[in-house]
């Protein structure tokens, strides 16, 4: 028996389900009140998928033609999963010329490379239909295919500098593809801490907000302040510095290790960053996005210590 919870909205059922019947429209109706999926069963026939299902006490059985079912459960727990008929491309990027910590992404990390991580995180992931590296950096390659990792090219060496944008090598690693994705998903190989079920439920909290982007932050310390210095010596004060911090608002940081968006509104926006964007929220311990051996030291410290991430 395998249990699912369904995690989407009715207009995005409707929309891109198209239900066809009473009964499903039924069940998408009723997104806000998660339906308890009791029992669930999986049809070839016809390209269709059937399974069972408990709504407020009412047991109904139900089908839609040509869509996925996904379904996860962690542990023993009923975890998110989602129906939804859109293909997702997950792009791990890492590149060679790291500045602050030179060679990080092939660096072992307990026990294996910082990018392996990643892969496994990805591997671990029941939404993603396709995960790739992209590098421009022959080691690097070599240790993401010897821990499973799709390295279909080389990113161009002017895709990898300093001041190359991150969404011309997105763009690049997509267009390079002859299969087409509505999402991609891009993770960065120094967020080692990050989960597989991490990755799933940012996409389900994209999916049920019907936003075209989504990325993942993490909660700042409430101390919204900064402090100059004058060439004498003297501290520049920014207004509201006495205010109490459990007066001031809650603020977040990007913490760098997932980021989604529908792939033609990223063509169109050339940016993950829109008023449009949503955001996911991440526990600290694993946020960690190393550029410093500090950060490097912090993850190995976070790992060793067995901190539940």
């Amino acid at each position: 028996m395998r249990f699912v919870e369904k995690m989407m909205k009715h207009d995005a059922v409707s929309r891109q389900l198209k239900p066809r019947n009473s009964t499903a429209t039924e069940v998408a109706d009723s997104i806000g009140h998660p339906p308890s999926f009791e029992e669930t069963t999986q049809a070839a026939a016809d390209g269709k998928i059937i399974f069972t299902c408990i709504i407020n006490g009412k047991r109904l059985t139900l089908s839609w033609p040509s869509v996925r079912l996904r379904s996860r459960s962690a542990q023993g727990n009923v975890r998110h999963a989602v129906i939804h008929d859109s293909r997702v491309l997950a792009i791990i990027v890492g590149r060679g010329g790291s500045k602050g910590l030179p060679r990080k992404n092939v660096r072992e990390l307990a026990g294996k490379p910082l990018i392996a991580w990643s892969i496994e995180a990805a591997s671990q992931s029941r939404f993603l239909d396709r995960t790739i590296v992209s590098t421009d950096d022959a080691e690097i390659a070599a240790v993401a295919r010897a821990h499973g990792a799709d390295v279909p090219f080389m990113r161009p060496a002017e895709l990898a500098d300093d001041d190359a944008p991150i969404i011309d090598t997105i763009l690049h690693a997509t267009n390079s593809l002859a299969e087409q994705y509505r999402y991609v998903v891009m993770l960065q190989a120094t967020s080692p801490l990050r989960l597989g079920a991490d990755i799933d439920d940012a996409l389900a909290h994209c999916w049920k907000l019907n936003a075209p982007a989504c990325v993942s932050i993490v909660a700042e310390p409430k101390m919204h302040w900064a402090l100059g210095m004058k060439a004498t010596g003297q501290l520049v004060l920014p207004p509201g510095i006495t205010t109490r911090r459990q007066d001031l608002p809650d603020l977040y940081r990007p913490n760098g290790a997932i980021y989604i968006s529908e792939l033609e509104w990223l063509r169109r926006h050339r940016d993950f960053y829109t008023p449009e964007t949503a955001g996911y929220v991440m526990p600290p311990e694993r946020s960690v996005d190393i550029d410093t051996m500090l950060d490097f030291r912090l993850a190995e410290a976070l790992l060793a210590d067995k901190v539940p991430v």
